[in-house]
């Protein structure tokens, strides 16, 4: 799937996320800014070609599990100081630069194939 498009950062939602892939005695929720409307191109399940423009929680959702395709969690979008100490010596390494792509608002630019 690819964004197409986002709304603008003037229209970020906040919302307080936990990520069902991270263990449940750690149940690690953040706060995080995601786009309020975001406009996606995918294929369903039989390869054909959508286009949807997501609003709210479908938004959320959607740009969550994005970051899971992009090798992202919900920890790279927290300061490591907002973590549980064992997470933040595993992270610390590798924070800033995961970080840093978390923060990305990536839009399809055309230059890989749109559908796969």
């Amino acid at each position: 799937p690819n964004i197409l498009a986002r709304s603008g950062e003037d229209k970020m939602v906040p919302w307080r996320e936990y990520c069902g892939d991270l263990p449940d005695d750690l149940r690690i929720e953040v706060e995080l800014l995601r786009d309020e409307v975001v406009e996606v191109a995918a294929q369903d399940v039989r390869g054909v070609p959508i286009r949807k423009s997501l609003r709210g929680e479908a938004a959320r959702a959607f740009q969550h599990e994005l970051d899971h395709l992009d090798g992202l969690l919900i920890i790279d979008h927290a300061g490591l100081d907002e973590l549980p100490r064992v997470v933040a010596e595993w992270e610390a390494l590798n924070h800033q630069v995961r970080q840093q792509r978390a923060y990305q608002r990536k839009v399809y630019q055309g230059n890989e194939p749109l559908y796969w």
